[in-house]
């Protein structure tokens, strides 16, 4: 609940300050509804130059920042899609080059359809990964597969395991999701995906 998030994000605010020199102020919304949350953004907004939403769940999220763009005069991003996906990006960025790989020779696997991992897949596309594949593990979330076939355009599915690791260049995971030794070959690296 928000008095649990709020030490959180007053990290998160002190992150802003002393990095980017940015004066953040955490507010924690004790509401789940998008409708609720975009309204209270709304009221608010007019006292900051920026909104960055925080754990905010998919598909929530995508209607949640949607709608705030249209709306607001200012920038809104959601912190969970935007700055893990640019992580993502950069490592696998520094990874080519050490192993001196091109773009469109990289064969890549997202796992999970969350914020993060369709926000990552749409960065890969338009920064032009050669493949990506996707590998849904949330079984039964009919939903997020086609939100994220729709938003990010994404490859085909990885059912099993075995029907990409033979060709895996590099593995966006979740943390908590297990990784077996087998599933990379040598010098592929694993991206964790964490907040």
């Amino acid at each position: 609940g928000p008095r649990a998030a709020l030490p959180v994000m007053e990290g998160k605010a002190i992150l802003f300050q002393t990095f980017a020199g940015i004066e953040a102020y955490p507010i924690c919304l004790e509401t789940q509804d998008v409708d609720e949350i975009v309204a209270a953004v709304e009221r608010i907004a007019p006292a900051f130059g920026g909104i960055n939403l925080e754990d905010i769940s998919a598909p929530r999220c995508f209607e949640v920042e949607n709608r705030l763009q249209n709306s607001l005069d200012i920038p809104v991003v959601h912190d969970d899609q935007h700055g893990t996906a640019i992580v993502i990006l950069a490592g696998i960025m520094n990874a080519l080059r050490l192993v001196h790989k091109q773009k469109q020779d990289v064969t890549a696997v997202l796992v999970g359809a969350g914020a993060a991992g369709i926000a990552a897949a749409k960065l890969l596309l338009e920064w032009g990964i050669g493949k990506l594949l996707f590998q849904q593990i949330d079984s039964g979330n009919d939903v997020r597969i086609e939100l994220g076939r729709r938003r990010g355009h994404l490859g085909p599915r990885a059912r099993r395991h075995r029907n990409v690791r033979a060709a895996l260049d590099c593995r966006c995971d979740r943390c908590r999701t297990r990784r077996p030794r087998r599933w990379l070959r040598a010098r592929s690296p694993i991206f964790g995906r964490a907040r």
